[in-house]
């Protein structure tokens, strides 16, 4: 009887054993797909010959390796942006060292002479140059090989320029052995200033949404100043929101009626700058606007979410619930799912307009260019499938953060071919995109980052990014209304006037909606002044408890500054 049980023991242990090692076999084939690529990619990162393809490469620098992780914010808020070559403003310092130095650049060494040798140079340490000297507002970094030596880091610093104002352009061949960096030490925050005691609400900062303003092109004065003035304190959720304002050039805050002269003179009191610059067409700036959300993210980190607007698209908080759309949730102004796979091919440029291959004529145009050159710099559809392919080698570590499903149907052997997946249709809308402040965000951040550094065309890379890294079940479809200004001519109409549904929406959530953002609408134009002002004292009279319309003057003390 004794030895009936222990060999039925036996038997029970060996079952136990038997049925753990099959789980574990079925926990290892499930996450396959996403396991092979991680090997892949170490294989591949360890071939490697640039020595900042991946900005911290062992073999070449070590320093580098523990300090530095690119995608990630820096110290000072700064974000570092590969395959990029500063242009403009003036350089003040010019860093030379040798990789094998023991020796590491300090402040009072740079500023003892202006080409120093023998020192060991790192992206950590250009940045925290640039952070001690005053003068400094950018950086940029580069690891090349020379004629007498295999590696030559340089550091340059550069201080702005009023008839020549920093920015910065694709590099030669898209280098990624090029790295820049802007200071941004100037740049402010705004929030509504609180009226009264009664007033004020304290709500912590993870709770709250920062709405990043940003403008494509240069401001123009007056429309700027409406936007902060008039429009904003309209409908503004003052407890809920603060304000960041980002312009192809640094502008002042001082516009900003509340915000004083005494003010302007401490830190914190202009706007941040989005340097992206295409090489010669001035029309198509603007187009990497998208790298206006981590810039921001970088420089401002802790809120609860970021809500990222153009200057000609206004949102209708009063139709959006706060805990669904300004959640845990993403979501941007263009149909998400809608995708499908698309085979390289030479692409075509006929006269001005690009038609060619790819129906949308957005993927045939030059990435960082509009150049009618076929060849000068590689097409939108080129840089995408670029970028693709670095987020599936996982360099970044995207892939850890996305699920299973999407790494097998993204990166499951297309990462090396020329098959961009997913192709999203042409003719989308990207001009707003809310991104919350947790891990998922701080994934799309990394990820918008990584299409930025490849000049991706902002209305080819957020739907790109959505799908990609945006599990299925987080996905929230934002209706947007589109409406042509050119019918509204010089005079405020409102049966003319008519925001329609750009795309239909296929999910239950916000099906109810109606208009609550609404696009183009060029404040710049009196007579979307008069439209907003319909808005907000007319047709919402009902739904928005808080909206009241004020003129300039009688908002004079709206905004203060928050940081």
């Amino acid at each position: 009887m004794l030895r009936f049980s222990r060999n039925r023991q036996k038997s029970l242990v060996l079952f136990i054993a038997v049925a753990l090692a099959f789980n574990l076999v079925q926990q290892q084939n499930k996450k396959l797909v996403k396991t092979s690529l991680k090997k892949e990619s170490s294989k591949k990162l360890l071939q490697y010959d640039d020595p900042l393809n991946t900005l911290g490469n062992t073999k070449s620098n070590p320093d580098s390796a523990q300090e530095f992780s690119f995608l990630n914010p820096m110290a000072g808020g700064v974000l570092p942006i590969r395959r990029f070559t500063i242009r403009g403003g003036h350089m003040f310092k010019l860093l030379n060292g040798g990789a094998t130095s023991a020796k590491t650049v300090t402040a009072a060494a740079a500023a003892a002479d202006d080409d120093q040798r023998n020192i060991l140079l790192t992206v950590e340490n250009c940045n925290g140059l640039c952070l001690e000297s005053d003068r400094c507002d950018a950086w940029e970094f580069r690891n090349l090989t020379t004629s007498t030596r295999a590696q030559n880091e340089t550091c340059m610093l550069f201080t702005n320029n009023e008839t020549s104002p920093l920015e910065i352009h694709q590099a030669i061949d898209n280098n990624p052995n090029f790295v820049v960096g802007f200071a941004q030490k100037r740049a402010g925050v705004l929030k509504p200033a609180v009226q009264s005691k009664e007033d004020e609400v304290h709500v912590p900062k993870e709770k709250k949404v920062l709405y990043i303003l940003h403008f494509h092109h240069e401001i123009i004065p007056h429309a700027y100043a409406r936007i902060l003035n008039e429009i904003f304190p309209s409908s503004w959720m003052t407890s809920f929101m603060d304000l960041v304002v980002i312009t192809p050039r640094e502008v002042s805050l001082l516009v900003a009626k509340g915000v004083n002269a005494e003010e302007i003179g401490l830190q914190g009191s202009s706007s941040l700058v989005n340097p992206f610059s295409p090489y010669d067409d001035s029309s198509r700036k603007g187009s990497n606007g998208q790298m206006s959300l981590p810039i921001a993210r970088a420089k401002f980190p802790g809120y609860g979410g970021y809500l990222l607007v153009n200057d000609d698209a206004m949102v209708k908080f009063w139709e959006l619930p706060s805990d669904l759309w300004f959640g845990d949730r993403p979501w941007g102004t263009f149909a998400p799912l809608q995708y499908s796979q698309q085979t390289w091919g030479e692409r075509m440029i006929k006269k001005r307009y690009p038609y060619g291959n790819y129906k949308w004529s957005w993927y045939n145009y030059d990435s960082g260019s509009v150049a009618l050159k076929t060849g000068a710099v590689r097409s939108n559809f080129d840089a995408a499938l670029d970028a693709m392919k670095d987020l599936c080698r996982n360099e970044t570590g995207i892939t850890n953060d996305m699920d299973d499903v999407s790494v097998a149907e993204f990166c499951g052997g297309q990462s090396e071919q020329n098959v961009l997946n997913p192709y999203v249709h042409g003719g989308g809308k990207a001009d707003i995109l809310y991104v919350p402040g947790n891990k998922l965000g701080a994934s799309m951040s990394r990820a918008i980052t990584l299409f930025g550094e490849h000049d991706v065309f902002m209305e080819i890379a957020y739907p790109m990014i959505m799908n990609v890294v945006v599990p299925r079940e987080r996905v929230l479809e934002m209706p947007i209304c589109d409406n042509s200004i050119q019918s509204w001519r010089n005079k405020y109409d409102s049966n003319i006037v008519q925001f329609k549904p750009y795309f239909k929406k296929t999910r239950e959530e916000g099906g109810g909606l109606q208009c609550p953002v609404i696009h183009p609408i060029k404040f710049g134009l009196e007579v979307s002044i008069a439209y907003w002002k319909d808005v907000i004292t007319n047709s919402t009279a009902s739904h928005c408890s808080w909206c009241t319309w004020k003129d300039t003057d009688n908002n004079a003390g709206f905004w203060t500054l928050a940081n």
